[in-house]
Formats: structure tokens, sequence, C-alpha cells
């Protein structure tokens, strides 16, 4: 049975987040953040289902790479005086495009897979445009799944039957902070309209 994904308050506590690999916060962006984000998500074809960096305009990507609070919340989490923005992507989970993506782990980049040393050094920011609720096909994730590495089919489903999964709700405007070798997946919408995301990766 899949449990809500806690709203974890480790600004302060970095070593919840090191043992989680997951965590929820809500007061880094403000209403005007979100609404400049909202002008800036790049206009997707009704079933393409996210894109990359390349889809934002250049100014765009200088605005992300700008915003002081979710590089030092990232540079927090990893540990590090100032973390460097190194992958954007964006998602958007609509009735055109409902996509089901089975438990892996993010470790590839242009077909290849990348270091483990790299991804152990990497978080990701998923700030939420739009409300996700259990209809909007949300993340879930099996927390302290990222400790073991790279880890093969076996290896997961292992970890599927020791590892009761967290779903991560979020409100607009949340951001959801996970490492990229955390094991997650994300179902279909049951009630797809419209789940945003924008996913940032930050490294040392």
């Amino acid at each position: 049975m899949s449990n809500t994904c806690l709203h974890l308050q480790i600004e302060n506590d970095a070593t919840r987040f090191a043992d989680l690999g997951v965590a929820k916060f809500s007061s880094i962006l403000n209403a005007n953040d979100v609404a400049a984000l909202d002008a800036m998500f790049p206009t997707l074809p009704p079933r393409t289902a996210g894109a990359r960096s390349e889809a934002f305009t250049s100014g765009a990507r200088a605005f992300l790479g700008s915003q002081s609070s979710l590089t030092a919340l990232a540079s927090n989490l990893l540990g590090f005086s100032n973390a460097n923005l190194s992958r954007i992507q964006v998602f958007n989970k609509s009735e055109g495009a409902n996509w089901f993506v089975p438990w892996h782990q993010d470790r590839a980049e242009d077909g290849a897979d990348r270091p483990v040393s790299t991804l152990e050094q990497t978080v990701a920011l998923r700030i939420h445009l739009d409300d996700c609720n259990e209809d909007c096909g949300p993340l879930e994730v099996l927390p302290g799944s990222h400790l073991n590495g790279r880890l093969d089919a076996k290896a997961i489903k292992q970890k599927l039957a020791s590892t009761r999964p967290w779903l991560c709700l979020a409100e607009r405007g949340e951001i959801v902070a996970m490492r990229p070798l955390l094991v997650h997946r994300s179902k279909r919408a049951t009630r797809p309209t419209a789940r945003r995301v924008i996913h940032l990766e930050y490294s040392g």
C-alpha cells in the first residue's frame, strides 16, 4: 500500500534527506516566482510528454539558473557551498500524454548510463506548477533506495518486497527534492488534466 509522502522540514537537517533520498518543500518559491515559471513553461504539442532544456528560451534558462533560493536548497541538500544547475527537463501529464513509467532509477543521459559517482553528487528539484493529487499520476518512490548505487531489475524487485512506497503528492508551487538513484515510478493519471513539472538537476 502506498503512503503519502510527508512534508519533511529538512532545511536544517540534511541527514533526513541523505537517508531517505526524498523530501517536499512548500515555502521556497513565492506566488510571483511560480507565475514567472508559468509564463516560461514551454508550449508542448498535445501528445508530447516532456522536453529538455532546449525547449526553453535562453532567457528562461538564465532565469532558472539565477534563482538563488533554488540554488541554496540544492546546495544545502548536497552539502556544497554552491551547486550548479546541470540539467533541465519539463513534464506535462495530460489527457493527450498520459504515460506510465515502471520502477527505475534516473541513470541515463543521451542513451548512456552516467557514472554512479556523478549521480551520488546530484539532486533533482521537481517544481510543481499544478496541484498533483492521487488522480494525477504522481511520483511514487522507494525511500532509501538510492543508498545502494546502481540497481538491476532483480535488486529493484527485492527492494519492492522490503520497502513501502511513498506517494509524492504536491500542491502548486511546492518542490519535491529527490536523488536520481532513488527507485521511483509514475502511473498513468486516472483523471488527466494537467500536471506540469519543471525538473531541475543540480550537481557540485
